[in-house]
Order: C-alpha cells, then structure tokens, then sequence
C-alpha cells in the first residue's frame, strides 16, 4: 500500500539538497529524485507514426513528382502506392526499438535486402538506366537548346523501376537523418544537391511538386527543432529515460503540427500576395542565375566528350558565347565562356578579320529575323539563266566572279589584259572543324565556293548544316577580292554571264532587303534630314553613311553583354532602339540593319562568329589555326555593295571590322587626316569618345532601379564571397571559442547568468575533465567513488586544491538545490579547482 508523505516546506528542500541519505527533522531516507509531472503524457504511438510518414511521404512524394514530371518519365499506376509502401516500411524500421539497438546488424541486413533486389531487377534495372538517360538528354536539349543526338527512349515502367528503386537509399537516408540523428543539416546535404541539380537541368517546374517539398522542409525543421538530451535522461531501463522520451515526442510532434497549420493558414492568402510579384523582373537575380547556369553548360560541354571518348557533345545556344537564331531578346541566352565551338586551318596567312557566317535574317518580325524569301528568290532566279542550282550559284557568285576576273590576265583585250594581270592572287583553303557549335548551320566566310553537296536555305539565306564536322573550303580575302572586283567593274563592257546574274540579283536585294520596321517614324525623319543634309546617295556614299550609323550608335547607346529581358508584349528592338538603348551584338546589329535600310542600301542580319587574325597562330607543316570559343560570336549587318556583293559591318563598339577594315572608333585604317573629310573627322572624334564613354559607363555601373553598380566577372564575384565567407567563418570561430573559454571557467562578462549557473558551468567543465582522465561514464558526481577519483587526480597535480574539492561541491549542491546564496569567492575556488585539473600530473614515485 502506497502512502503520500506530508512534508513540511523545510524538508522539501532538505530532499531536493540530500541524495542517499536520511533526512534527520523527516525520517525519510532519500534514494533518488526527479521531477514528476502531474499528469502522465499519453504516447500516441500510432499518431506519431502517422505523422512521420506523412514527413517522409512529402519530402519523397515532391522528389519524386519532380524526376517524373521534370524528366517526362512514363508513370503506372503502381509508383506511388509502392512509394508510399516504402515511407510506410522506412518509418516502422526506424520506430523499431529492436532495430535502433541492433543498427550495425540492421544496416548489413538491409545493404544484402538491397542488392540482393538490385539482382533480381537487374534486367529493368539497366534498362531504367538507359531510359532515363535518354530522357535526362532530351530534357537537356528541350532547355539549353542542344544539338545532342540521343537514342530515343523506349517506351515500358523500366525507368520508374529505375527511379523507385534508386529512392530507397535515399529514403534510408532521410530516415537516419529526421527520426535517428534528428539533423536537418544532414537532410539538407541531400535535399539540396538534388534540387539544385533538378534546377538546373531544367526538371524544377512543377508547382505541386515544390510545394510538397516546401511542406516537408518546413515540417522538417521544426521537426528538428527540439533536441535530444540523452545524458540528462538517466539510463535505457529507467523510468525517467521512457518519460522524457515520451515528452520529447510530443514536443516535437506538436511544434510540426503547429507549423503545419500555420504553413497551411498562410498558403492560400501567401499565394495570392505572392503571385503577382512573380512577374517582377529581377535583373540582378536573373543575371546571377544566368551566369551560373552559363558555368553550368561550359563545364558540362567540356566534361562530356572527355567521358564519352568524343561521342557526347552538347551544342547550346547562347547569346555572348554560341550562334542563336536570330530572335533579338536573351531572355533564354547564356553566356558560356572558354567553350571550344570550332577550329579552323588556314593554308595561308590571314590577311583580316574573318567572319563566319551562320544565321541569315533578312524580315524581322516578332522580335526576330527570319528569312521568308524562299519563294521570291526561286521565282526570280528562274530568270537569271543560271546553272545547276541558283541558290547556290548565288552564294558562289563573288567567288566566281573574282576568279573569272583574275583569269583575265591572259585575255586577248590588251585593256582588260593589262589591268588584271597586276594581280597574282589565289584563293586560300580553310577547314572549318565543328566541335561545340550549333549544327544548325555550315559556317563559311565570305567569297567561298561550295560545291553542290551543300544546300543553302530559303533562297539567299544561311546554309544548312551538314552530318560531317569538317568542311573543307577554298575562298578570297575580303581585301583582295574587293581590289579585284573594283578594278573589274571600272572595265567597260565587260558583257559575261556572271556580270549579268549580278546584275539581276542586285536589283532582287534592292527590292526586298529595304523593307522598314513599322513604328520607326522618328528615327526615319532623323535619317531623311541627314540626308537631306549632307546630300548623300546610297549608290555611291557606302563610307559617309557608314560612319555616320557608327558614329550614331556609339554616341546614343551603350555596349552591354547581358541587357535587361523585354517585357512581355514589347517589341524587342523598338525596346532597345528607344527605352532600354543598352545591348550587345544582335541589338547593334539589328539596328545597323534598320538604319542601312533607311538609307536605302540592302542590308541583312548575320550571326555567326568573327575571328580575328591576332587570334591564328602558325603551325610547323606552315598552316595557321585558330580555336573558336563561344565568345567569338557575334552579330552584325551586311549590306550589298553593287559588283562586289554581302559585306559584313559590324557596329558594335570597340569591336573592328567592315568591309574595309576600320578602327575601334570606326576611322578607316591607313587614311590620314588630310585626305579625309571634315564630316569624317569630326565623325571619327565623336565616334572614338562615344565609344570609350560607353566602354567606361559599362564597366562602371549597371543599372537598376536609378543605382548604378559596378559590374564585376563571375570570378571576381566568387573570390569576394569566398573572403567573406572566410571571414565570417573567422569571426564565428573567436566567438565560438570566447564563449566556449567563458562557459567552461564561469565567465560572464554580459552578465547573462547568475551566480548559481556560473558555478555549474564550471563544475560541468571539471567532471568532463575527470571524464577525460579516465572517470567511469556512469559515475555520480555525489558518489564516494567520484571525489576519491578526483581527490587522487588533483592530489598529482596540485595538493593544494584537494582540501578545496569537497567543501566546494558540497557548497554546489547545497546553493543549486537550497536556498545557500553562492558567493564570487565560490566561484573562485571552483575555478581554482578546474584550473588545477589541467596542470600537468606528477610521475608516480616522485
């Protein structure tokens, strides 16, 4: 029969200050003490299962959704019943008492369930693996516009076999990290690398997946929250063990339920705050995540064909690095860096900027140029009395024309005789390997010939790519064939058919590559009083007017290598030309297109990628070769220059290159002062000034919302956090080791803890310290058998602190569980006492 002892309020205390003794006013005999609750928690042991696997469920449902849904991989109707089945399984092994007292046991038998599966399934197993391969590949090539060649994947549950079975590990591990270690930091080591992987492979789309996973974050960590105290909890059989686990539960499964709730509550309303924010454009975070992305793909274009002996390549479009098409906004551009996309051989060497071409726009529209003169020029073609294929006779007309002239040396007209054999000039050969660059298109200088295995596309526009990477060319400089072709032209009546298809085609490009962007009144009625002004004629005045388009651009815009995206429903060249006035290449060159055209002269959109002859260096066997990276791309305009043919100008500043090679500024190299006009000069000053002035504001600062920032390389960004980083770290770790030193000898200079706590901090550090020194784990610290330990510990180091151990901890016990007041001279002598165990130990014997 149990019988309540009624005590007075001075024999409490005595039973809370006396362990193992008798307490003498009371007559009771204390053996023990702990703290009671007044009502006993109930277990709820179904409850909290259900609970962790709906934890687990969230995390591996969202996961799992993700890969299926990011990937386009096929789902059966058995997937989530079985993932469910496996949280089930994962929570009951972790709730088994049986398997947290056996983990060695349990992990051997669950690594030899596990393999011994894989063996079974080993069939579906690897051929989940190819499955899924194939259709990661295609999710790559879907985001990054790649130019990957993949086996297609065969349809079949392979690879959701593949996925569920690959899950299990990662399940375990989620396991050990929530409801065996409770870490979410080791959860998180997981979590994340997949998540950001999923990102940027272009898989992290899917609305109910994130918001499974954010649910099983937030639930995660405040179900991590509470920590566990297992020292404080007395040993595995004892009452006080089971209660305070049954409290720690219940602590634990209510903060999470508490967070679910508020999650849920704040959801609806969040997501309709939320929402229209999601359509701010966030520059600065978008720039960010678009170099990182660019990183991404630079490392992943390198990495493939190292691991695959050649046979992976992936080829991506990138604004800054690569050949696009020709939409104009780079909203889905990156800028890959150090990326090889082509090597070229020259037989000679290379007497200019080469420029190869790639895509060819002639109509824009819709924020892009495209070619739709397909039909036009075939109609018109048919009367040019060309052979074999008028595309290609086309394409192949400057070439021919330079040829035939030169062939002119040896003609029976002394004149024409006389005036072409001053010119001993063959064509140059040049491969043009492909590694990295987009397939899309072959990429040929300007003045080749091509044979008929080539086809160009939609009449006059780009030539289509072919299945070989190596194309073998044989062409004229730029420089030697427009020597040769002026001289040409200036003979009278020279009356070949080559003249006369030049003729035919010249009129066809005055005809349709005029056209006008609509909506451009303003900067049309500037041109006219140019015009009007200086009395130029497009026929004749191809110089005036193109440094004035020069002059023009460097002063009213500014070069920048990743601009600002166009809003949606705006037009992106009208958005540059008179809002934004900030771009790269396509903008410069999109609108020396534009300008040309109001000019009067023909003009197109070309990108592809310029090469300049610094770049070539000269091999033992006398050829030149050079390595064409992502960010030799570029774009510019052409223009039609009569009995010459389409001559690249690029317009962007600080970069060289027209048809006769000009400087940063756009002065004609080689052309002095004197014989240059005074419209020249003063274009030429105005031009150089503009062009630093926008070089300088670019590297200056970079605008966002009215603040100007200084613009820094993705290295310069990673070195600066790496500083902080470290010096955050730095500065954690003196903090973390002052607070440690205070805590462990009782200091407290923000004056945070009382007295009492003072004195158990130090005492706590003396008992780790004899712990140390070979205390047994178990050992009470009010035990005979603990301050003999001690007393013979300090006894060889420092006798004098042995008289001081036992009054001090009497003195401890007797303030922590009475009402004794503790002095600063009792922390005196404790800290004595501490600092005494650290002394070195004398040798027996001495």
């Amino acid at each position: 029969m149990k019988r309540k002892a009624h005590v007075s309020k001075s024999t409490y205390r005595a039973i809370l200050s006396i362990q193992k003794s008798r307490d003498e006013p009371s007559g009771l005999f204390i053996s023990d003490r702990f703290f009671q609750p007044e009502k006993e928690h109930n277990p709820h042991h179904l409850l909290w299962f259900l609970a962790d696997v709906f934890l687990l469920s969230c995390l591996m449902g969202g996961l799992m959704v993700l890969f299926f849904a990011g990937f386009s991989v096929p789902v059966s109707l058995w997937v989530f019943p079985g993932l469910l089945f496996l949280c089930i399984g994962t929570t009951a092994l972790f709730h088994s008492s049986w398997c947290l007292r056996h983990r060695l046991a349990t992990g051997i038998t669950l690594l030899i369930l596990y393999l011994f599966l894989l063996f079974l399934c080993q069939d579906a197993f690897f051929t989940g693996v190819r499955q899924f391969a194939a259709l990661a590949g295609e999710t790559l090539n879907r985001t990054y516009n790649g130019e990957q060649d993949l086996a297609a994947a065969a349809g079949g549950d392979e690879a959701g076999i593949f996925l569920m079975l690959a899950s299990i590990p990662v399940m375990l591990w989620l396991g050990v990290s929530l409801f065996q270690k409770n870490s979410f930091l080791m959860a998180g080591l997981l979590l994340f690398p997949l998540l950001a992987l999923l990102a940027l492979c272009g898989a992290a789309d899917h609305v109910t997946a994130l918001f499974l996973m954010l649910l099983g974050i937030v639930l995660s960590m405040a179900f991590t929250g509470p920590k566990r105290q297992h020292r404080m909890w007395g040993g595995a059989n004892r009452q006080l063990k089971k209660e305070n686990q049954i409290r720690f539960q219940s602590v634990q499964k209510k903060s999470a339920a508490i967070m679910l709730s508020a999650f849920l509550l704040l959801s609806v309303p969040g997501f309709f705050l939320v929402r229209p924010l999601l359509s701010v454009s966030l520059k600065p975070a978008r720039q960010v995540s678009l170099e990182i992305q660019g990183r991404f793909l630079t490392k992943m274009m390198k990495l493939l064909p190292q691991i695959s002996a050649g046979e992976w390549n992936l080829n991506a479009e990138a604004i800054g690095g690569g050949v696009q098409d020709g939409a104009i906004d780079s909203r889905e551009g990156y800028l890959l860096e150090e990326v090889e996309d082509l090597r070229l051989t020259l037989s000679t060497k290379p007497k200019e900027t080469i420029f190869l071409k790639g895509h060819i726009g002639t109509v824009y529209e819709n924020g892009a140029w495209e070619n739709h003169y397909g039909t036009t020029f075939d109609g018109a073609a048919m009367n040019w009395n060309t052979e074999g294929s008028p595309r290609l006779y086309i394409q192949n007309l400057p070439f021919l024309r330079t040829a035939y002239a030169l062939a002119q040396g040896e003609s029976e007209d002394p004149d024409v005789a006389s005036a072409m054999s001053v010119f001993s000039v063959e064509p140059a050969e040049i491969l043009v390997e492909r590694i990295n660059a987009n397939d899309t298109y072959t990429y040929l200088p300007y003045g080749t010939y091509l044979n008929d295995y080539y086809e160009v596309n939609l009449g006059d526009g780009a030539v289509a790519g072919q299945s070989e990477q190596e194309d073998r060319f044989y062409f004229f400089f730029r420089e030697d064939m427009e020597k040769i072709l002026s001289v040409w032209n200036a003979l009278e009546d020279t009356g070949n058919v080559l003249d006369r298809v030049e003729e035919s085609y010249r009129a066809f490009c005055e005809t349709n590559h005029q056209t006008d962007c609509p909506g451009m009144d303003t900067l049309q009625k500037e041109v006219e009083d140019v015009i009007a002004k200086n009395r130029w004629s497009a026929d004749q005045d191809f110089d005036e007017i193109t440094s004035w388009i020069r002059q023009y651009l460097a002063k009213n815009y500014q070069y920048q290598l990743k601009p600002e995206s166009v809003p949606e429903g705006r037009d992106a060249l009208k958005y540059f030309l008179f809002e934004t006035k900030s771009g790269n290449s396509v903008h410069f060159g999109s609108a020396a297109v534009v300008l040309y055209r109001m000019f009067g002269i023909p003009a197109r959109y070309v990108v592809g990628y310029e090469i300049p002859e610094s770049l070539f260096s000269v091999q033992p066997d006398g050829t030149y070769t050079a390595v064409v990276q992502g960010d030799n791309a570029q774009a510019w305009a052409e223009i039609y220059i009569p009995g010459i043919g389409w001559t690249p100008e690029d317009m962007t500043p600080g970069v060289i290159g027209t048809y006769e090679e000009v400087g940063p500024g756009g002065e004609r190299i080689g052309v002095s002062g004197e014989e240059s006009s005074e419209t020249e000069t003063e274009a030429d000053t105005g031009t150089q000034e503009a062009a630093a002035d926008s070089e300088d504001e670019d590297s200056l600062r970079s605008g966002f919302g009215g603040l100007y920032f200084k613009q820094y390389s993705v290295e310069e960004i990673i070195t600066v956090l790496m500083y902080i980083g470290l010096g955050v770290l730095l500065v954690t770790g003196l903090i973390c080791s002052g607070r440690f030193f205070c805590r462990t000898f009782g200091y407290d200079p923000f004056h945070r803890y009382s007295r009492e706590q003072c004195l158990v901090f130090i005492f706590q550090s003396f008992y780790a310290r004899m712990r140390r020194l070979g205390l047994p784990r178990n050992a009470d610290s009010q035990s005979e058998a603990f301050l003999l330990f001690c007393e013979a510990e300090l006894n060889r180091r420092c006798p004098e602190a042995v008289s001081l151990l036992r009054p001090s901890v009497d003195k401890l016990y007797r303030s922590c569980f009475g009402e004794k007041p503790v002095s600063k001279s009792d922390i005196s002598v404790m800290r004595r006492i501490l600092r005494a165990s650290y002394r070195t130990a004398s040798r027996p014997g001495r």
